[in-house]
């Protein structure tokens, strides 16, 4: 790893630390809303699932799981599942959208915190997030001038919607080919969806191999598909990963990347990404990335409120990182090293 690269691993913590402090998966729910009729089957769902929870302490990614695996033929055990259960998935989506759409501050949609991090950027650094809203890519896209853009190639957003809709074929040792862009410069990867990621869900239709990336307002629905008419359906992805790579679009492609950039990287920044013991793809994906003797030259930072997620962390790549409580005393340790290293 003779170049610098620092790859941007960002989980739900940093959404919530943003100026926006959108909710985390922790406490997702509020019962207010789930008594609107609009959520109605979502609600008579969580209720037979979970029993005696209170919906205020459910987590995002266990009721997405389980939604998952009810409406999959597997998961009901062969039988057709009951027709309640898509209402209730399409709810779902709609509650997310929802709960991870934002109002502006001052104006802005874009957050200081991320931009004092972005702006420091090298063309070759990635950004992967878990997260299904839109702060880190509003935030890319204000701080990221036109000029840079296209002097150093750096348009990670706009490369990560190409990456969605292009047709992109096998070719090279990395077994794929994006045409017009070097293969070692940086991506904008989201590896869990997003809330602007509409599919359509016909497995036989030409246009399921297509991501589309919509701006609606909330509780809009999207148009049909353009080549079978089957409503587009919001991407998504539970962390259980139950048959993703084959249902959701370029889901595969964006996950080679990820672990393809994780490994070459020479330092790893988590922010608030608490590694579930249920997102076992995930711990995979990070754990392999340091398989090999050249695993302890990696630089780690974990950004965590709760330093045990760092003990997790070690524990899990065998490497012990730098703990900082929040973005703010990271941001400030960095400015410090800059300093220093100006002389």
């Amino acid at each position: 790893m003779s170049e610098e690269k620092t790859v941007y691993f960002l989980g739900a913590g940093a959404s919530n630390a943003s100026d926006f402090t959108l909710p985390i998966t922790d406490g997702f729910f509020r019962k207010d809303d789930l008594d609107l009729e609009n959520f109605s089957e979502l609600r008579k769902f969580i209720e037979s699932t979970f029993h005696g929870i209170l919906s205020e302490n459910l987590n995002l990614e266990d009721v997405i799981s389980h939604l998952e695996l009810s409406v999959d033929r597997f998961g009901s055990f062969g039988k057709r599942p009951d027709t309640y259960l898509y209402d209730a998935r399409e709810q779902f989506n709609q509650y997310v959208r929802m709960r991870l759409d934002y109002e502006s501050v001052e104006g802005r949609l874009w957050c200081p915190k991320f931009k004092e991090i972005f702006q420091s950027l090298n063309p070759n650094d990635t950004i992967i997030t878990l997260n299904y809203d839109l702060i880190t890519e509003n935030t890319l896209n204000a701080t990221i001038s036109h000029e840079k853009r296209a002097k150093e190639n750096h348009a990670l957003y706009t490369e990560m919607v190409q990456l969605l809709s292009l047709d992109i074929y096998c070719s090279g040792i990395l077994g794929i080919d994006v045409p017009e862009r070097k293969l070692e410069s940086g991506w904008y990867l989201k590896l869990h969806g997003s809330t602007n990621w509409y599919y359509c869900s016909n497995p036989h239709c030409l246009g399921h191999q297509i991501m589309n990336v919509l701006t609606m307002p909330v509780g809009g629905r999207p148009r049909n598909c353009n080549s079978c008419g089957s409503p587009l359906e919001m991407a998504i992805v539970p962390p259980t990963m139950n048959k993703a790579f084959g249902k959701y679009p370029k889901l595969g492609i964006i996950w080679s990347l990820a672990r393809q950039e994780l490994a070459s990287s020479t330092s790893i920044v988590f922010i608030g990404v608490s590694f579930r013991p249920s997102d076992y793809y995930l711990s995979w994906l990070v754990k392999s990335s340091f398989l090999g003797v050249k695993r302890k030259d990696k630089s780690v930072v974990v950004v965590d409120k709760c330093e045990s997620v760092a003990h997790r962390i070690a524990k899990m790549i065998g490497v012990k990182p730098v703990h900082y409580d929040n973005i703010d005393s990271y941001i400030s340790s960095r400015k410090e090293n800059k300093k220093e290293m100006n002389g």
